[in-house]
């Protein structure tokens, strides 16, 4: 029953009788799916849509018939193929598709991406769920996921973002892979090392950017994956391993870091975590061997110093003289506790050692954070040291010496009073010599 034939009944206007003759085509193609599983009528449906749309003139209707003339080629060639390939109907017609997108012209294109896109993200998870565990047809699908993320990256705009999708797909692929061959730990780890890698290459060719704004909004979502790839890698990575997954990670927040030139704070986060993830590589790196107590504490302290440094001055506007104190401050105290704790001559030795660098370096660079730090942390050692003879001292000889130093003070003060000799308070000489010693210290 055709649509001439209601034209002829209903000559006032076309669209009821588009509309009937739509609905009865379509109850007509419902009625198929129900009844047979030959391929003939849904080629002969799409056929017949296929008239209807060189026969429309207006956007909505060439779209329409379009699509439903797509869907029942599907259908027909799905019944079609399936002696052959029982599955794989779908992910084939998908393929064929993207194919004739690159022969037509642009007008075309911008219709067809609309039924590609879906249709192909759709059956290609689909897929996944039917497929088996066949080994050969998982790595066909890994490579048409690819395929199509390639495909996606070369449409407009928004369209690019289907390839998030497909990259969740690809994943899913790759743990079964790993799983079904039984993968050692080591190797499932450098799997998804390599996987996140690649990833991130991928995006780093698509994207310019991590994050962009012209016309649109550009993510590099590939940068995500590669380090969500990376993660999972160290969920069963051990020992040198997961030092190398954490050094990879690091590498590529520092590398995303510095592909986000248009959010300054982004960057800076970023490139932090890149400092942090070396250090907690510098960790794990060291804890593959059989450190001596003696010096733990300070190995696992001072790389701070370095860190602090990089994060402040190289990545945060920063105080420098602020920095340094938090930085000098909490490492040298840090060490003190070690040493009070463990109370023995290495540990004094080391830590006299590195507060005597300290007070040298400081005193060349003309930095009092670190002249002040070592000194106050040197003469803290020498306190805690010699605590066994001066703790043991009796209460009296320390109110003894503190007497005599206060009856010093006071007969000093006297003595400049008698000859009459006029000087500053204490506190401004104490303070003039502060600015002629250090006023030029940072």
């Amino acid at each position: 029953m055709s649509s001439e034939v209601f034209q002829k009944i209903d000559s006032s206007s076309e669209y009821p009788t588009k509309a009937v003759s739509h609905f009865i085509t379509l109850l007509i193609g419902f009625y198929a799916l129900l009844v047979t599983t030959a391929a003939a009528p849904f080629i002969l449906l799409a056929t017949v849509y296929g008239v209807y749309l060189f026969r429309s003139r207006k956007e909505y209707e060439i779209r329409y018939n379009l699509y439903v003339s797509l869907i029942f080629l599907a259908i027909g060639f799905q019944y079609f193929i399936r002696a052959w390939l029982t599955h794989e109907g779908p992910v084939v017609y998908s393929i064929l598709l993207a194919g004739f997108y690159f022969v037509v012209n642009n007008e075309w294109r911008k219709r067809l991406r609309a039924f590609i896109v879906p249709f192909s993200v759709i059956f290609l998870g689909e897929y996944i769920t039917i497929r088996g565990s066949d080994e050969a047809f998982l790595i066909i699908h890994a490579a048409v996921l690819v395929g199509f993320i390639v495909f996606y990256q070369s449409l407009e705009k928004y369209w690019k973002y289907a390839s998030v999708i497909l990259l969740i797909y690809f994943m899913i692929d790759l743990e079964e892979w790993l799983l079904i061959n039984r993968i050692a730990n080591e190797m499932y780890s450098i799997a998804w090392f390599t996987s996140g890698i690649l990833i991130s290459l991928a995006g780093m060719y698509f994207y310019k950017k991590l994050y962009s704004q012209s016309d649109y909004v550009q993510i590099d979502f590939f940068a995500v994956f590669g380090m969500i790839s990376v993660l999972i890698g160290l969920v069963r990575s051990e020992n040198f391993v997961t030092t190398f997954g954490l050094v990879i990670l690091a590498i590529l927040f520092y590398v995303q870091g510095n592909r986000l030139l248009d959010v300054l704070i982004g960057k800076r986060i970023l490139q932090s975590g890149s400092s942090l993830l070396v250090l907690f590589s510098y960790y794990s790196f060291l804890d593959q061997f059989e450190v001596p107590v003696i010096i733990q504490t300070e190995l696992i302290v001072l790389p701070w110093i370095l860190l602090s440094y990089v994060i402040t001055r190289k990545m945060w506007d920063i105080s420098e003289q602020i920095a340094n104190l938090i930085q000098l401050g909490i490492i040298g105290i840090t060490l003190m506790i070690d040493a009070i704790e463990s109370y023995q001559v290495m540990d004094a030795i080391i830590l006299g050692t590195l507060s005597f660098a300290s007070i040298i370096y400081g005193f060349i660079s003309k930095q009092k954070s670190y002249f002040f730090t070592g000194l106050i942390v040197l003469l803290l050692n020498v306190l805690v040291q010699t605590r066994p003879y001066w703790g043991n001292m009796p209460w009296w000889v320390y109110l003894l010496l503190t007497g005599i130093l206060l009856i010093g003070f006071a007969s000093f003060n006297e003595f400049k009073k008698q000859k009459g000799i006029d000087s500053p308070p204490l506190k401004d000489i104490i303070l003039n010599k502060w600015k002629h010693w250090f006023g030029e210290w940072k």
